[in-house]
């Protein structure tokens, strides 16, 4: 029965297509001919009670013409790409084709923009042996927060079904999305240019009116929203600092911010899974399913640890001492 509602579920948005895609929901055209000029797509998913993360990511090359993608599922089991519940990458498809409002890849990856910046179905189907099947709706509660000219993230709530080979999961819980278009250098230690190259990425729902999203360039808050009692007010500063690790992934994290509203955020999350995985070929990252309390509220959420491959380096080799 759940696999016939979730299908219905993607059929019905399906009818609903009709009204003119938002820019942002397009793909943009490329600021430069650097073949490294990149747009993504990116879905983030948790079944809390299952312990139970999802990503599903699209990074697109327009000036190379190719295109990648990414689909990931893991809960408190497994920490590795060869153990998790399932990762599957692959980094040279062909280039969809279309304004990319909807997107259609080889791999078995497809977005579609129901109602503009606002609902998307999201669906996802193992493209050996149907060994997953993710087939969920995207509403957001929120209007996406933007970071300077090429970067959002919204949050919303995601409802559908996860199969994972025979068991059926039901979703609805928070979760977020974000885009970006910009340049994505490969080589060399930024993840930006001109930017460190270690990140953070936190964020927590507890309900249509309250939570945060913080984004972090080494230990400083440099983008993110507080949202209270209904208000969204972007941050305007604020530190990040890794309580605990362990395996150098982060066990418990904390936040200090304010909003420019002056409203001060306190957030301590708790990591209750892990998994190491690449994001894109330059993005290692430790992504964790995070328990956080917040103006004494519990929340969902996800910390993402993220260093690009020389950073990584040199950061777990100075642990070894080397």
């Amino acid at each position: 029965m759940r696999k016939v509602v979730s299908i219905l579920i993607w059929e019905g948005a399906r009818e609903r297509i009709g009204m003119e895609p938002h820019p942002d929901d397009r793909l943009h055209p490329p600021g430069s001919d650097d073949p490294f000029w990149t747009e993504t797509w990116w879905f983030d998913f948790i079944v809390p009670e299952r312990k139970l993360s999802g990503q599903l990511y699209v990074f697109a090359r327009p000036n190379l013409k190719v295109v990648a993608s990414a689909a990931y599922l893991w809960d408190d089991t497994g920490s590795e790409l060869s153990n998790c519940l399932y990762s599957r990458v692959l980094w040279q498809l062909p280039f969809p084709e279309g304004d990319l409002s909807e997107i259609r890849l080889a791999n078995g990856m497809h977005f579609r923009c129901v109602e503009p910046l606002a609902q998307y179905a999201v669906r996802y189907l193992d493209p050996d042996d149907g060994e997953i099947d993710v087939n969920l709706m995207f509403q957001a509660v929120r209007e996406p927060n933007y970071m300077g000219q090429g970067h959002f993230d919204q949050p919303g709530r995601f409802t559908g079904t996860i199969r994972i080979q025979d068991e059926t999961i039901p979703v609805s819980s928070y979760g977020m999305r974000d885009r970006s278009w910009s340049l994505r250098p490969q080589f060399g230690i930024a993840i930006y240019p001109g930017g460190p190259g270690h990140n953070a990425w936190d964020y927590a729902t507890a309900s249509d009116r309250d939570g945060f999203h913080a984004i972090t360039f080494d230990t400083t808050v440099v983008g993110g929203y507080l949202l209270r009692d209904g208000t969204l007010s972007p941050l305007a500063s604020g530190q990040r600092e890794v309580l605990e690790r362990h395996d150098d992934g982060p066990v418990r994290v904390r936040i200090d911010a304010r909003d420019q509203l002056g409203r001060e955020l306190q957030a301590e999350g708790r990591c209750v899974n892990r998994l190491h995985l690449l994001m894109n070929p330059n993005l290692f990252g430790w992504n964790s399913l995070t328990e956080w309390r917040l103006s004494g509220l519990t929340a969902w959420g996800e910390d993402r640890d993220n260093w690009t491959a020389a950073a990584i380096r040199r950061f777990r080799r100075a642990k070894l001492g080397r």
